[in-house]
């Protein structure tokens, strides 16, 4: 079953909270570490929404960008506009209309 947006959220913010303590940061030496706000960090580890340059700041100082590599639906390769732009550039395929039966 999928989880929730709230599910999620909390999920990470346990995950942060766990991080910062084994790295033996306050939340006021995390929040000054990625130049936000106490309360930031206090909101992210209760599982409520934050900005995303915060949350991308506190994974950096946390260690954890393969977090955010998991976010990337493509990998490597074109881009879904590179793709996009290469299938303009091809012409059209024409499509046979059969002939209507008598």
């Amino acid at each position: 079953m999928a989880q929730t947006v709230d599910e999620l959220l909390h999920r990470i913010g346990r995950q942060v909270r766990a991080l910062r303590i084994a790295a033996d940061l306050s939340q006021q030496e995390l929040a000054d570490v990625v130049s936000v706000s106490e309360a930031t960090i206090v909101r992210m580890e209760a599982g409520r929404p934050v900005g995303l340059s915060a949350f991308v700041a506190v994974v950096r100082a946390l260690d954890r960008t393969e977090w955010l590599g998991e976010l990337d639906p493509v990998g490597e390769g074109p881009s879904p506009i590179e793709q996009l732009r290469m299938q303009r550039r091809q012409p059209a395929r024409r499509s046979r209309v059969g002939r209507r039966q008598r």
